[in-house]
């Protein structure tokens, strides 16, 4: 049993640690150079909105809306 909890508290730092260094601002802002992480130009205009509402909301958690704990 201990080994299956060191495997889960090892999965949990893991992911921490990859959701910290991915929410870095250097890394975020690479990441939004990435057409992958991109929006088309033919985005319907009420997905668009939608999208500015939400980097709105994101900008006033501050941090870019990540949690780089």
């Amino acid at each position: 049993m201990a080994d299956s909890d060191d495997e889960a508290m090892q999965a949990r730092e893991t992911a921490r640690l990859l959701r910290r260094q991915l929410h870095l601002p250097a890394n975020a802002r690479y990441l939004r150079s990435m057409p992958a992480f991109g929006v088309d130009d033919d985005t319907p205009d009420r997905f668009d909105d939608l999208l500015r509402a939400l980097d709105a909301a994101e900008r006033r958690a501050g941090s870019n809306g990540f949690d780089a704990r």
